[in-house]
């Protein structure tokens, strides 16, 4: 992956070119009434997480899903959507404001900035080794790929296991419509790049391979309105985006990479490979399939901890028991919000409790009725678990006290399967 030298690096400060971007008029924070947006162009990102969010070193597969991760994720997929024509069935000043924002020159420059530093932060842990897969041999090739294949398999039927055995099935499987119908089709928007890429003056391999990605540029408007009946028979509105807020970083992650390797033609395998798991050599299978796999885990991890609400305020009374208890010290954030103050959804680096010392709050971990939380409720929010909120009271004060794993281990609790990094292990 590209890097700038010193001196282009002194002329283009990236991580500047982020903030400002991120300040853009759509993506500023959600309001009150924003849970289900009503324009493709509304897309909160959070800016004021960037204050804190540290760039400084590159994300690994172990921490792909923290906060940077997310916010990451989100910006990157504004600036590759804003090369695409996106309709809304309203017409007025804000969201005509909106619209024109988002194509703004102003965005586009600072969104060209900022791509190849976000790119970097989140994609470099998949950029394979020096002659990795040069000397491969076919045979070595299929069975690489027949071995992604089955993890990739293994990790799906784990889900759909998971939906099953769910306590309410169908929030479960709405959420992963949700997962599947929002950055999942904007991973088709990225096929119709590639088929700018093919010399078909070779051989014929390489015009057989243009036909199949010419079928499947062509098949984004079809496949879009197949995904928009499945969001429509879930009771869910088919406008794009509307439900940004509830997208997953690693479902994020999927399409930004198809993108990602779709833009630049030193990819080009890799791009090949992530559509097709791999037709011309072993590259682009390993990479898509271990975001895959993880994608899978995340979905897991997250529907493991929104679906057992009662456990995770039983395990939270315990934890702040025990620490009223014993009298141990405990770093913590105190928020005091008014009516209608909406956290837009976000995820945090450690595991946090929730706990609430007056007023009440709405609160959500997948889509669906949220969770009502009054004075003295207490709320177990594992880490890179995706969560927002609205206050419905005049006045609502919080505090998060943060669970380390010091902590955990002084007091002589665990989470119980409601928390923990999903497995970034891929065969």
């Amino acid at each position: 992956m590209a890097q700038f030298s010193s001196a282009e690096h002194a002329l283009i400060d990236p991580l500047a070119a982020v903030r400002f971007y991120a300040a853009g008029l759509p993506f500023r924070s959600a309001e009150g009434s924003e849970l289900v947006l009503d324009s493709p162009f509304r897309r909160p990102v959070r800016c004021e997480d960037l204050r804190f969010i540290d760039y400084t070193c590159p994300l690994t597969a172990e921490d792909m899903l923290q906060l940077s991760g997310l916010a990451s994720h989100r910006m990157l997929l504004n600036i590759y959507e804003g090369e695409y024509f996106f309709l809304t069935d309203h017409q007025d000043r804000r969201r005509t404001d909106e619209a024109a924002a988002f194509y703004s020159d102003r965005s586009r420059v600072l969104g060209e900035m900022a791509r190849p530093f976000l790119e970097r932060h989140v994609f470099s842990f998949l950029e394979p080794s020096a002659g990795e897969f040069e000397s491969a041999t076919s045979s070595e090739a299929v069975l690489a790929l027949e071995r992604t294949g089955d993890a990739c398999l293994a990790s799906a039927q784990q889900v759909f296991e998971a939906i099953r055995g769910a306590g309410d099935q169908r929030r479960a499987a709405t959420f992963l419509v949700i997962q599947l119908t929002g950055p999942g089709l904007s991973r088709g928007l990225a096929a119709p790049r590639l088929t700018l890429s093919l010399d078909v003056s070779g051989p014929s391999e390489g015009a057989g391979l243009l036909d199949e990605m010419l079928s499947a540029a062509a098949a984004p408007s079809a496949w879009a309105r197949g995904w928009r009946r499945l969001a429509e028979s879930c009771g869910l509105v088919g406008r794009p985006h509307a439900y940004w807020q509830f997208y997953l970083t690693s479902s994020l992650a999927l399409a930004n990479y198809l993108h990602f390797v779709a833009r630049h033609r030193a990819y080009f395998y890799q791009a090949v490979g992530a559509f097709w798991l791999d037709r011309l050599r072993g590259e682009g299978v390993s990479q898509f399939g271990r975001l895959l796999t993880i994608a899978d885990a995340d979905f897991l991890a997250q529907i493991a901890w929104a679906d057992r609400p009662v456990a995770a305020a039983s395990l939270a009374r315990r934890l702040v028991d025990a620490i009223r208890r014993t009298g141990t010290p405990v770093d913590l954030e105190t928020y005091v919000e008014s009516r209608d103050e909406r956290s837009t959804t976000h995820v945090h680096d450690t595991d946090r409790l929730l706990v609430i010392e007056r007023g009440e709050m709405d609160f959500w971990s997948t889509w669906g009725a949220p969770l009502r939380l009054v004075a003295g409720d207490a709320c177990f929010v594992p880490r890179h678990r995706l969560h927002g909120s609205v206050v419905v009271t005049p006045v609502c004060v919080y505090h998060q006290p943060i669970i380390t794993s010091t902590l955990w281990d002084r007091l002589g609790l665990r989470p119980e399967g409601l928390a923990g990094q999903p497995s970034a292990e891929v065969v």
